[in-house]
């Protein structure tokens, strides 16, 4: 009896140890804020991007980059924009994710991460506070890309038109989420193929 009361206690401290060291790194692994300054000039223009099941194939595979993602968005930066990196992933998973844009070949840009659970429950009005603060400082919000009804949201609350607004189709989804897009498209060679997709003023 003695025995099994002692296993149990062990076990209770190496759960407890677990979950202390897991809540540690959660803290750790936060992602300090961006502030937002005014534009270099030539560099106002901005594309918005989320991360996960946008340049991910799907938010649970967060170390994957889509084929031809860090290709699309490196050719519009190269053409002027700017790029910005909004997502609410969760702090236990924010660890190396610079790193992670930076060896997967996407081009330099803010990175956004939702700060706190409020946030994160609350995405389309987190990432949409985050656009406003961009316009509210000289940038021009000029086209996003997206691959949940939060994402479209945001952009449509952030005031960027439909039609500049690209969804992307997760990877085994049979169509993209609902929302306010111009086009829905299955992946970013599919993007980086389409002539009409040239992004100008």
């Amino acid at each position: 009896m003695k025995l099994l009361a002692l296993r149990a206690r062990r076990q209770s401290m190496k759960t407890l140890q677990t979950i202390s060291l897991l809540l540690l790194l959660g803290g750790c692994a936060r992602l300090p804020p961006v502030d937002i300054a005014s534009p270099e000039s030539g560099r106002e223009r901005v594309i918005v991007t989320d991360i996960d099941g946008t340049l991910t194939p799907r938010n649970t595979k967060i170390h994957t980059a889509r084929p031809g993602a860090a290709a699309v968005l490196s050719k519009y930066h190269e053409k002027g924009f700017s790029i910005i990196y909004v997502t609410a992933r969760h702090p236990l998973f924010q660890w190396g994710l610079q790193e992670w844009l930076d060896k997967s070949g996407f081009p330099p840009g803010a990175l956004h991460i939702a700060p706190n659970a409020k946030d994160r429950k609350h995405v389309a009005q987190y990432k949409s506070s985050v656009l406003k603060e961009y316009s509210l400082s000289g940038w021009k919000l000029s086209y996003a890309f997206g691959d949940s009804d939060t994402d479209f949201l945001a952009y449509q609350l952030a005031g960027i038109p439909k039609d500049q607004v690209i969804a992307l189709q997760r990877e085994g989804a049979s169509s993209c989420q609902a929302g306010c897009y111009a086009v829905c498209v299955k992946s970013w060679i599919e993007l980086e193929n389409r002539n009409e997709l040239d992004l100008q003023d």
